[in-house]
């Protein structure tokens, strides 16, 4: 049996989903006729990135650069699929005695993802390569792979399993040490890096406001005039291309989103959905639709997201403010839980 995918609605739901969060997040007019407007549209780390700023002084147009940032990103230091990457020279290096000496940027990351993996006791991992080349549900759901989809099987998971687990993970003396077969996917938290690098190009006392949206992330750029929080839309995870609600964020902050909706496909009546749980190697079942995560650090939204996806609500929660984080989280029931306010569309 074929899985059940179709491309052309896919891309229909993704582009209308960031459409939709564009329009949410843009709630109020420049009245002023000096206000200048900044705005790039590109397929970055494979997925949309839009840049819709505005500024009440002429200035350098900045939306250029802030899709470059995401270019050299994926090209230099995060994709696992290009040999220029940091991370593909990381994966290359495993099970080899001298290691691989690491950038400041690289160890900045990955130290700060271990961190939050011990935070979270596995449930976020970025070792789960293994796993997420085993089951390849992004190639099936994007199209890219043809054929028949068949799930692995116990004996194949068990073996990916084998070769995960942010524990066996070593930096030491600015090097990284893996055991052979092991690799790391930055997947889970390649847009909210992008965000913090692009908070870092912005200069924050100038007059620039907006949002920067990669895919399921978004960063608020400066204060609304009239000195209100963005109004952030969130993506019914029930209905394709419709929001269900927004919720109120404070100027330069990180919004990420994780949900089993956004790249699925289905085999035999039962849906596999991309985001895997790194204790099971299935995915994640804790009848989670959706979870959205705020916070200062958009690598920590993101990593959040995915971590909280995998743990009941109450084990959600906790972590998010151990982290000092917002959350929102919506049920496969439809029960909205969390310590941010979803509010709903009428």
């Amino acid at each position: 049996m074929k899985p059940k995918f179709d491309k052309k609605r896919l891309i229909t739901s993704v582009v209308s989903a960031i459409i939709l969060i564009i329009f949410m997040l843009i709630v109020y007019k420049y009245r002023q006729n000096e206000t200048v407007s900044f705005n790039e549209t590109a397929f970055v780390m494979g997925t949309v990135f839009q840049v819709n700023l505005s500024s009440a002084q002429k200035g350098d147009d900045p939306s250029g650069e802030l899709v470059n940032i995401g270019n050299r990103l994926e090209r230099n230091l995060l994709s696992w699929r290009l040999d220029s990457s940091e991370i593909a020279k990381i994966n290359a290096s495993a099970g080899k005695a001298e290691g691989y000496e690491l950038s400041p940027d690289m160890e900045e990351i990955l130290t700060e993802c271990l961190r939050i993996s011990a935070e979270s006791d596995g449930a976020f991992d970025i070792t789960v390569g293994p796993l997420t080349r085993l089951w390849d549900i992004d190639g099936w759901a994007s199209g890219e792979k043809q054929g028949e989809f068949v799930p692995p099987d116990k004996t194949e998971i068990e073996k990916a399993l084998s070769l995960c687990g942010y524990d066996k993970v070593e930096i030491r003396d600015h090097r990284i040490y893996m055991q052979e077969g092991m690799s790391i996917d930055l997947g889970a938290v390649g847009k909210g890096i992008y965000l913090d690098k692009c908070r870092d190009y912005l200069d924050q006392g100038n007059a620039l406001s907006g949002v920067i949206v990669a895919g399921g992330s978004v960063l608020t750029v400066g204060d609304k005039k009239d000195g209100t929080d963005w109004n952030v839309g969130i993506t019914d995870p029930f209905k394709d291309g419709e929001l269900i609600g927004h919720i109120e964020v404070e100027p330069w902050k990180s919004v990420s989103t994780s949900g089993s909706y956004e790249r699925f496909v289905e085999y035999e009546g039962m849906r596999y959905h991309h985001i895997l749980d790194p204790k099971t190697g299935y995915p994640a079942e804790k009848g989670n639709a959706s979870v959205t995560i705020v916070s200062q650090s958009g690598l920590i939204s993101d990593a959040l997201s995915t971590a909280c996806f995998m743990l009941d609500t109450e084990e959600a929660v906790e972590l998010a403010e151990r982290m000092g984080a917002e959350i929102c989280i919506i049920a496969e029931d439809g029960t909205v839980s969390g310590n941010i306010k979803l509010i709903k569309i009428k």
